[in-house]
């Protein structure tokens, strides 16, 4: 999420107390859409429940995880998903079964909606393996991402049959800056805060790359990252 540097017009909600909360129920979990992912998997790995992990390294909540159908090249959110509690109109809970939802690439049903709740389906496994399994994808995301550097994930959608940071990387776009907003050297579908960059800057540099990239490949790639107040 980019939020403009004067902020938003409008109400913003932060999910705390119920909305953190995680109930354990079989093989199931049942979690607040304001508990932190990376919490919630590795909640889940100390009950012996699997199916998650590859979910550990994006840096969101449960309701906006499901809001854009968070995901890796692994796992999306919403192939794990029994149901999904909203608040409806007349300010009540309304139960969604996974019959009434829908989920695609970076996408989902339930986007614009108050999400309040949601119930995962997991996995019983033995508890070393899920933790390694856990720390395979942190490794990796180590190596091949950003980690430790102000970003706010991926910033493209990968166009079908590519990945954007394969087209960005080949039109030369590593490094580019504009302010204190950089294309990260470490992958190329990233944009890092040097310190200091404005939210301005960083859509300022996602219009150059669209520019540059189009110009290259003839490919418009599309933001995955939601831009509000810009």
């Amino acid at each position: 999420l980019l939020v403009g540097d004067k902020g938003i017009p409008g109400l913003t909600l932060r999910l705390k107390g119920e909305f953190q909360s995680v109930e354990f129920n079989g093989d199931s979990v049942r979690a607040g859409a304001g508990v932190f992912l990376p919490t919630l998997v590795k909640l889940c790995a100390d009950q012996g429940l699997g199916g998650v992990e590859p979910l550990v390294g994006i840096p969101g909540t449960v309701g906006g995880a499901l809001a854009m159908n968070a995901g890796t090249r692994d796992l999306e959110i919403g192939s794990v998903i029994k149901t999904v509690e909203v608040l409806n109109a007349e300010g009540n809970l309304e139960l969604l079964d996974s019959a009434r939802l829908s989920f695609q690439y970076r996408l989902s049903s339930l986007s614009g909606k108050v999400v309040c709740f949601a119930t995962l389906q997991l996995r019983r496994g033995m508890k070393d393996d899920i933790i390694r399994s856990i720390q395979s994808f942190l490794e990796w995301r180590l190596e091949k991402q950003p980690v430790g550097m102000l970003n706010v994930g991926s910033i493209f959608k990968n166009p079908e049959g590519d990945f954007a940071a394969r087209l960005i990387e080949s039109a030369g776009l590593k490094g580019l800056r504009v302010g204190a907003a950089q294309v990260s050297p470490k992958h190329a579908n990233f944009i890092v805060n040097l310190g200091g960059a404005k939210a301005q800057d960083v859509k300022d540099l996602i219009l150059e790359v669209q520019k540059k990239v189009k110009e290259k490949h003839g490919v418009d790639l599309e933001p995955e990252v939601k831009m509000v107040g810009l």
